[in-house]
């Protein structure tokens, strides 16, 4: 385990433990991190930093990477309702209607949670409304099934 992403960027096992100085830079090892890409780039995503993202990104790790579920760093921070991330994720390059492995969007995931500006935000850069679930659910079932009335008008006024 490292302590930041430069060292995360340099090592390619796991190393460290938490209270000892980290392996690379030198550093006291405060938080752990796991070196998988995947975890990696979903939790800064859902820490709302920008700028590790970043980093990440002009070092290579894939946008689109997914974890054992099929989620990505734009579904986990749907999730969490950081709309600025999910704008500089689309940005990115990240597939804006990618499924997880039950075929749930980031818009749906976003719905679920009465993530209203982040559901706006998906939709105005091209989130598909009519996407099903494997359950047959789209994301206006969810709105009218959790009571989320705003959400619902977005969705209809754009053609759910």
């Amino acid at each position: 385990m490292v302590c930041c992403v430069k060292c995360y960027l340099k090592m390619h096992k796991t190393m460290g433990k938490l209270g000892r100085l980290c392996p690379v830079c030198r550093s006291y090892v405060r938080k752990t991190h796991t070196i998988h890409q995947e975890s990696i780039l979903n939790h800064v995503g859902d820490r709302n930093s920008i700028e590790m993202i970043n980093t990440l990104l002009k070092r290579g790790v894939f946008v689109d990477e997914t974890i054992r579920t099929g989620a990505t760093a734009l579904y986990m921070a749907s999730h969490c309702g950081n709309t600025n991330i999910v704008s500089f994720l689309i940005d990115n390059g990240a597939n804006i209607n990618h499924t997880k492995d039950d075929n749930t969007t980031a818009l749906m995931i976003a719905t679920e949670n009465n993530h209203t500006d982040t559901v706006e935000r998906l939709i105005t850069r091209g989130a598909s409304v009519n996407m099903k679930d494997n359950k047959g659910f789209t994301a206006l079932y969810y709105a009218c099934y959790k009571g989320y009335i705003d959400i619902v008008r977005i969705l209809v006024r754009n053609g759910a």
